[in-house]
């Protein structure tokens, strides 16, 4: 009766047998390799005679396929990586090697050609499943790393920016002469379409002046802050560069300043070339919250007689909102300058009776005690003793009326 002819483990090689005997991942792995085929269970299936079911014989032949397999890739592997990039075989110590190889290794898997090689002639499977590992930990660490580079929900973002500054414009417009501001001027648009340069010129939706260093320019990472935006990019005039990205993010050289403004002569465009699809989510879930807010707070200080400004107002509501805001703010303004006026008037007066009352009180006290101590100081003893017993007799009244 023919038995099942089960694959057996390929012999080990000489530089096996020292890593099995040296212990670690090789030891381990033919231990549990042979652990598995001297089990009862593996030589009881290896001892039943045909013919078994036809399901039964290719399940049990593929995983002991694949159980031969992997330990003899593994093998494989752990060899090359500690002869071949190790240096074991060029006299180097044992753990000095393994350290070498394993740090080598795990930078040169990354190199596709390096990969391909391991794949072709060492460990195919291995490799694939690294190949998998690789994919997964990427999926799952690109929304991680989009999430830290994201600004915070809190941080405001280019449009709470742009209108706070195209208020401030409204109220106060800022020069419009270069030789008359001490800095760059910068104008960001929300967009590259709105800010190219051609035959149109769109207004910019935020206008800033921002100070340079000699020695290293212009620091952009308070023009982020202040525009509210992840990245800076400086649209050009030139067709064959429309977009200039500064090779430090956080600085603009002074060469590239004077470059790009052609010697401080005109303003810099600029506008935000990328952001992460985790702060666009934010400022969705935040632009809603921010004007509900806004309008809360608004009202609040408008009943108090503390209205916000009505440029501001106006852009986010419009004119017919900002009229009425700024006439009812009119009203409410000044109840709380007739209240505060009143209450600081009426403080200062409770403050002089105060005083009046404590001067009064102290002349009162300071006369008394005078004549007290005149009265005293002219008794002699049977004065005294009247005077104890009228003490004396009026404590016991006291006491006698309140039992």
């Amino acid at each position: 009766m023919t038995r099942l002819s089960w694959p057996t483990p390929a012999p080990l090689t000489d530089m096996a047998h020292k890593l099995v005997r040296r212990g670690g991942i090789a030891s381990v792995v033919e231990s549990l390799h042979g652990e598995l085929y001297n089990s009862n269970l593996y030589q009881k299936l290896a001892s039943i005679p045909p013919p078994l079911p036809a399901i039964a014989t290719r399940l049990l032949m593929h995983v002991n396929s694949e159980i031969v397999d992997i330990r003899d890739q593994t093998l494989n592997l752990l060899e090359f990586v500690i002869i071949g990039d190790g240096g074991l075989g060029r006299g180097q110590g044992f753990f000095s090697a393994t350290k070498f190889a394993v740090t080598k290794f795990s930078k040169d898997i990354a190199n596709e050609e390096f990969r391909n090689h391991v794949a072709e002639y060492y460990a195919p499977r291995l490799v694939g499943w690294y190949l998998q590992y690789k994919a997964t930990t990427d999926a799952i660490r690109e929304p991680i790393d989009d999430f830290k580079r994201s600004r915070s929900i809190l941080d405001r973002t280019p449009k709470e920016a742009a209108r706070i500054n195209q208020a401030e414009r409204m109220n106060a417009p800022p020069p419009n002469r270069r030789s008359q501001t001490s800095g760059t001027i910068f104008h960001f648009y929300s967009s590259f379409e709105r800010g190219r340069y051609g035959p149109t010129v769109n207004e910019p939706d935020f206008i800033t002046v921002m100070n340079s260093d000699d020695s290293r320019g212009i620091q952009l990472s308070k023009l982020r802050k202040a525009l509210g935006v992840e990245s800076v990019a400086v649209i050009t005039d030139r067709p064959f560069r429309q977009v200039f990205e500064p090779a430090n993010e956080d600085w603009l050289s002074p060469l590239a300043l004077l470059d790009l403004t052609k010697q401080n002569t005109l303003p810099l465009r600029v506008f935000e070339n990328r952001v992460t699809h985790a702060t666009k989510v934010k400022r969705v879930i935040r632009e809603p919250v921010f004007l509900v807010m806004t309008f809360i707070i608004s009202l609040l200080r408008l009943m108090i007689g503390f209205p916000e400004d009505t440029a501001y107002i106006q852009l986010l509501y419009g004119s017919l909102y900002a009229n009425a805001f700024h006439a009812v703010g009119f009203c409410t303004s000044r109840v709380n300058w007739a209240i505060r006026t009143t209450v600081k008037y009426s403080a200062a007066f409770c403050v002089v009776v105060c005083m009046v009352i404590f001067v009064i009180a102290s002349a009162f006290v300071r006369n008394s005690a005078r004549a007290a101590r005149a009265v005293v100081t002219s008794l002699d003893v049977k004065g005294y003793l009247i005077l104890f017993g009228v003490i004396w007799f009026g404590l016991a009244e006291y006491f006698s009326m309140a039992h």
